[in-house]
């Protein structure tokens, strides 16, 4: 076991290890360049998932319904004071016909050409506003198929749908970033198996010599283990800079588009810990790829 070893063969096995890898500049880098960018990817994706539940959960839900009425009739003389006398209801206001027609034309910039129509199309409206501890999405929407239910009323609609629907986009993306970080994982286990299998290949005498004299297989892994763990560790390390490159090169057009749509958002870069968790799963990832390489192949390595 790994651990049987004495500490000062450690770093004389770790020693060596690093010097094999600083002897081959162009491959190390080589090979630490790809893993960064397999990590990187993932890292990236769910790093841009995180600021944009940021931005939902600091959404401000103004807590107004429109209760739009049925355009072909008259609404109910007390539609007002029933929704005035509801739980929560600090405000209801009314919004003619007229209102609305005048308000989208303002909204879409039409000008006079509304004017011309032989009849209005828009209906009239209640906007009911309600007191801070009634605006969680439930209680919004039982009260929109509530009220959608009374005589006179076409449709309730409030704001907090698109933050919803926001949100469920949001957890698809979330889903498809740890699918990714999987899938990347997998490919960043293969590619330095692959690194470690060729390792063997180019020192298959030394250890059928190191066997023949009685080193055990755990021993004889033990500086490919090294070997793929520190791989891991530099690959992770230039992922963590290619996030935040690529944070930093999309927060101002993220900026851009959030000031269009009336939000404030800068982008943030992976925290301390989440890079020492990115950090910390390359060298797993390392390990474990050195691990399942050198445990088959040293095996089959036997003294001829």
């Amino acid at each position: 076991m790994i651990f049987r070893v004495p500490l000062h063969q450690h770093r004389e096995i770790l020693g060596e290890v690093l010097h094999r890898l600083a002897g081959t500049p162009l491959a190390t880098l080589m090979t630490v360049l790809v893993l960064g960018a397999a990590l990187a990817l993932p890292a990236t994706l769910l790093t841009l998932t995180d600021n944009l539940q940021r931005l939902a959960e600091g959404y401000a839900a103004p807590g107004t319904l429109n209760v739009f009425l049925e355009p072909s009739g008259q609404a109910p003389t007390n539609l007002g004071s029933r929704l005035r006398d509801q739980d929560g209801v600090t405000e209801v206001s009314h919004v003619p016909p007229q209102a609305a027609l005048e308000e989208a034309s303002r909204l879409l910039a039409l000008g006079d050409a509304l004017e011309g129509l032989a009849s209005n199309p828009l209906p009239g409206s209640y906007t009911v506003t309600l007191a801070p501890g009634q605006r969680s999405p439930a209680r919004m929407a039982a009260l929109a198929r509530e009220w959608g239910e009374w005589d006179g009323v076409d449709q309730v609609r409030f704001d907090r749908q698109w933050v919803d629907r926001f949100r469920a986009a949001i957890g698809l993306l979330e889903r498809a970033g740890h699918i990714t970080a999987a899938l990347l994982g997998a490919v960043v286990v293969l590619i330095i198996g692959n690194t470690i299998r060729l390792a063997v290949a180019n020192r298959r005498r030394e250890i059928e010599v190191v066997k023949m004299i009685g080193g055990t297989d755990a021993f004889v892994r033990l500086p490919f283990l090294y070997q793929g763990t520190i791989q891991g560790l530099l690959g992770a390390s230039v992922a963590v800079i290619l996030t935040v490159a690529a944070v930093a090169a999309l927060d101002g057009a993220v900026v851009e588009l959030a000031t269009r749509y009336g939000a404030d958002l800068r982008l943030r870069g992976p925290s301390a810990s989440e890079a020492g968790i990115l950090v910390g799963a390359g060298a797993v990832l390392g390990w474990l790829g050195a691990r399942l390489a050198a445990g088959r192949h040293v095996r089959a390595l036997e003294p001829q």
